[in-house]
């Protein structure tokens, strides 16, 4: 009898161990961690970069195509890449909580965007080949409505605005930003900045 008492004890012991070890296991700390296909293929890596959380999916040719994580500032985001592992559209917020999504061409470069800024404005924003920002439409939070049209170099070139109580403003602009016709005249338009979008470097 003893020695069955003994031998069930020593199971009850090592299931306990493997228990152990397991949770261990599990809890185990690591700095990066790779999952592979059935070929031993690496298809996800997550990993800390730049002292941020990472998550970098791929496809069968290793080719980073999605990454979710949170950038240095904070500030998450979530960005897809196209076959050749380009960015081709990012959405992320700031520190602060602000939405954008922006669009890139093959090249990398900014296509299109849309932003809602920490003040409530609103931004949609069309870029040109050469990445400078060619027509935006904008939307404050007092209600006035904006279509800015740009030169090649970024310059707005003309405007058209709608005050909140419907007042209409026409302004064209020679290439130092002067104002060459203004109607009605008198009225003040400021251009805001084009948001500007953080990329996140290829694997």
């Amino acid at each position: 009898m003893g020695g069955t008492s003994d031998i069930h004890d020593l199971i009850v012991r090592i299931e306990r161990l493997e228990s152990a070890l397991a949770r261990a296991a599990v809890a185990a700390e690591v700095e990066s961690l790779v999952l592979r296909d059935r070929d031993g293929t690496p298809r996800a890596l997550l990993s800390v970069e730049d002292g941020a959380p990472c998550l970098r999916l791929a496809d069968a040719a290793m080719r980073s195509r999605l990454v979710l994580g949170i950038a240095p500032d904070g500030a998450p985001f979530v960005e897809l890449a196209d076959a050749k592992g380009a960015p081709r559209a990012r959405l992320a917020t700031t520190p602060c909580g602000s939405p954008s999504l922006t669009l890139f061409n093959a090249s990398g470069t900014s296509s299109a965007g849309l932003v809602v800024l920490d003040d409530g404005g609103r931004q949609l924003a069309l870029f040109g080949a050469n990445g400078n920002p060619s027509v935006r439409v904008t939307q404050d939070e007092d209600g006035t409505v904006g279509l800015i049209l740009c030169d090649r170099a970024g310059a707005p070139r003309a405007s058209f605005t709608l005050a909140p109580d419907g007042h209409p403003h026409l302004r064209l602009a020679d290439g130092e930003g002067r104002a060459v016709f203004e109607a009605p005249e008198g009225a003040t338009f400021e251009y805001g900045p084009v948001a500007e979008e953080k990329r996140t470097p290829p694997a």
